[in-house]
Protein backbone atom coordinates (compact mmCIF):
# COMPACT_ATOMS: atom_id res chain seq x y z
CA UNK A 1 0.00 0.00 0.00
CA UNK A 2 1.63 3.25 -1.26
CA UNK A 3 -0.11 5.21 2.31
CA UNK A 4 2.30 3.10 3.94
CA UNK A 5 5.67 4.97 3.54
CA UNK A 6 3.83 8.01 4.56
CA UNK A 7 2.52 6.60 7.98
CA UNK A 8 4.68 6.72 11.07
CA UNK A 9 6.24 3.79 12.89
CA UNK A 10 4.55 5.19 16.29
CA UNK A 11 2.47 7.85 17.61
CA UNK A 12 3.01 9.98 20.48
CA UNK A 13 1.31 13.20 22.00
CA UNK A 14 4.20 15.07 22.58
CA UNK A 15 7.99 14.44 22.77
CA UNK A 16 7.64 14.09 26.75
CA UNK A 17 4.91 11.34 26.08
CA UNK A 18 7.34 9.07 24.38
CA UNK A 19 8.93 6.37 25.93
CA UNK A 20 12.68 7.15 25.32
CA UNK A 21 13.70 3.70 26.90
CA UNK A 22 11.90 1.36 24.61
CA UNK A 23 13.86 3.34 21.88
CA UNK A 24 17.06 2.61 23.63
CA UNK A 25 16.13 -0.65 24.07
CA UNK A 26 15.15 -1.23 20.81
CA UNK A 27 18.56 -0.37 19.81
CA UNK A 28 17.95 3.00 18.64
CA UNK A 29 20.62 5.53 19.92
CA UNK A 30 20.10 8.55 17.87
CA UNK A 31 17.28 11.38 18.15
CA UNK A 32 16.17 13.59 15.82
CA UNK A 33 14.12 16.19 16.74
CA UNK A 34 11.79 18.57 14.23
CA UNK A 35 11.97 22.18 15.68
CA UNK A 36 8.61 24.21 14.75
CA UNK A 37 5.78 22.35 16.52
CA UNK A 38 7.40 19.56 18.12
CA UNK A 39 10.10 20.85 20.05
CA UNK A 40 9.01 24.64 20.31
CA UNK A 41 5.56 26.29 18.94
CA UNK A 42 5.36 27.42 15.62
CA UNK A 43 7.24 30.93 15.54
CA UNK A 44 8.31 30.79 19.05
CA UNK A 45 11.34 31.35 20.35
CA UNK A 46 11.29 30.22 23.97
CA UNK A 47 12.35 27.32 25.06
CA UNK A 48 10.50 26.05 27.90
CA UNK A 49 12.06 24.19 30.80
CA UNK A 50 10.16 21.35 30.38
CA UNK A 51 12.02 20.83 26.92
CA UNK A 52 15.20 21.29 27.83
CA UNK A 53 15.12 19.09 30.62
CA UNK A 54 14.14 16.07 28.72
CA UNK A 55 16.82 17.10 26.08
CA UNK A 56 19.30 16.54 28.85
CA UNK A 57 17.84 13.64 30.44
CA UNK A 58 17.71 12.11 27.00
CA UNK A 59 21.36 12.93 26.79
CA UNK A 60 21.69 11.09 30.37
CA UNK A 61 20.29 8.36 29.06
CA UNK A 62 23.06 7.81 25.92
CA UNK A 63 21.28 9.56 23.16
CA UNK A 64 22.70 11.92 20.80
CA UNK A 65 20.87 14.45 19.45
CA UNK A 66 20.36 16.83 16.94
CA UNK A 67 18.03 18.98 14.73
CA UNK A 68 16.88 18.99 11.46
CA UNK A 69 14.50 21.18 10.78
CA UNK A 70 13.20 23.40 7.40
CA UNK A 71 13.61 26.57 8.45
CA UNK A 72 16.02 29.11 8.45
CA UNK A 73 19.93 29.17 9.47
CA UNK A 74 18.94 31.86 12.10
CA UNK A 75 15.61 30.25 13.19
CA UNK A 76 17.69 26.88 13.92
CA UNK A 77 20.62 27.80 15.11
CA UNK A 78 18.83 30.14 17.88
CA UNK A 79 16.71 27.15 19.03
CA UNK A 80 19.57 24.41 18.82
CA UNK A 81 21.93 26.76 20.61
CA UNK A 82 19.24 26.98 23.44
CA UNK A 83 19.35 23.33 23.48
CA UNK A 84 22.88 22.70 23.08
CA UNK A 85 22.63 20.54 20.41
CA UNK A 86 23.88 20.52 17.10
CA UNK A 87 21.66 21.11 13.35
CA UNK A 88 20.52 20.74 10.03
CA UNK A 89 18.73 23.74 8.82
CA UNK A 90 17.30 24.30 5.39
CA UNK A 91 16.63 20.37 5.39
CA UNK A 92 14.53 20.59 2.65
CA UNK A 93 12.48 17.54 4.26
CA UNK A 94 11.43 15.25 2.88
CA UNK A 95 14.62 15.24 0.61
CA UNK A 96 17.18 12.66 2.06
CA UNK A 97 20.00 14.65 2.08
CA UNK A 98 19.43 16.44 5.42
CA UNK A 99 18.95 13.44 7.24
CA UNK A 100 21.97 11.83 5.67
CA UNK A 101 23.95 15.00 7.08
CA UNK A 102 22.46 14.28 10.63
CA UNK A 103 23.74 10.46 10.15
CA UNK A 104 27.01 12.28 9.73
CA UNK A 105 27.07 14.81 12.44
CA UNK A 106 25.39 11.55 15.19
CA UNK A 107 27.96 9.24 13.11
CA UNK A 108 25.22 6.28 13.04
CA UNK A 109 23.16 4.13 10.81
CA UNK A 110 19.85 4.83 9.52
CA UNK A 111 18.31 1.79 11.46
CA UNK A 112 19.93 3.19 14.90
CA UNK A 113 17.97 6.64 14.93
CA UNK A 114 14.66 7.57 14.97
CA UNK A 115 12.77 10.72 13.60
CA UNK A 116 10.58 12.58 15.73
CA UNK A 117 8.18 15.75 14.32
CA UNK A 118 4.53 16.64 13.85
CA UNK A 119 4.57 16.45 9.79
CA UNK A 120 3.68 13.67 8.08
CA UNK A 121 4.89 14.75 4.32
CA UNK A 122 8.14 16.27 5.71
CA UNK A 123 9.43 14.54 8.98
CA UNK A 124 7.88 11.13 8.56
CA UNK A 125 8.22 10.64 5.00
CA UNK A 126 11.71 11.99 5.05
CA UNK A 127 12.55 9.82 8.01
CA UNK A 128 11.26 6.66 6.17
CA UNK A 129 12.90 7.40 3.08
CA UNK A 130 16.25 7.26 4.92
CA UNK A 131 15.26 4.43 6.85
CA UNK A 132 15.08 6.09 10.02
CA UNK A 133 11.90 4.88 13.11
CA UNK A 134 9.61 7.41 12.98
CA UNK A 135 7.65 8.91 15.90
CA UNK A 136 4.71 11.36 14.80
CA UNK A 137 3.94 14.17 17.26
CA UNK A 138 0.61 15.88 17.29
CA UNK A 139 1.55 19.64 17.24
CA UNK A 140 1.78 22.11 19.72
CA UNK A 141 0.04 24.68 18.27
CA UNK A 142 -2.18 25.55 15.22
CA UNK A 143 0.01 29.22 14.18
CA UNK A 144 1.35 27.57 10.71
CA UNK A 145 2.00 29.07 7.22
CA UNK A 146 -1.48 28.96 4.79
CA UNK A 147 1.28 26.20 2.86
CA UNK A 148 1.45 23.97 5.96
CA UNK A 149 -2.55 24.68 7.02
CA UNK A 150 -3.29 23.27 3.11
CA UNK A 151 -0.90 20.59 3.61
CA UNK A 152 -2.50 19.26 7.07
CA UNK A 153 -6.14 18.70 5.43
CA UNK A 154 -4.00 15.91 3.84
CA UNK A 155 -2.44 14.90 6.45
CA UNK A 156 -5.01 14.84 8.70
CA UNK A 157 -7.42 13.07 6.30
CA UNK A 158 -4.77 10.08 6.46
CA UNK A 159 -3.96 10.04 9.93
CA UNK A 160 -8.11 9.97 10.29
CA UNK A 161 -7.74 6.59 8.02
CA UNK A 162 -5.18 4.91 9.57
CA UNK A 163 -4.44 5.94 13.22
CA UNK A 164 -6.07 2.78 14.77
CA UNK A 165 -3.34 0.98 12.88
CA UNK A 166 -0.10 2.77 14.28
CA UNK A 167 1.26 1.99 18.16
CA UNK A 168 1.75 4.95 20.47
CA UNK A 169 5.19 5.22 22.13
Amino acid sequence: NLMYKYLPDYIAQGISDIDYKRLYDMGIRGLCFDIDNTLVGMYDEEIHKKALTLINNLKNMGFSICILSNASKKRTALIATGFGLEYVYRAFKPLKQGFLTVLRILNLEPHKCAMIGDQLFTDIRGGKKAGFLTVMTKRMNNHESLYVRFKRIFEDRIMRKYIKGIEKI
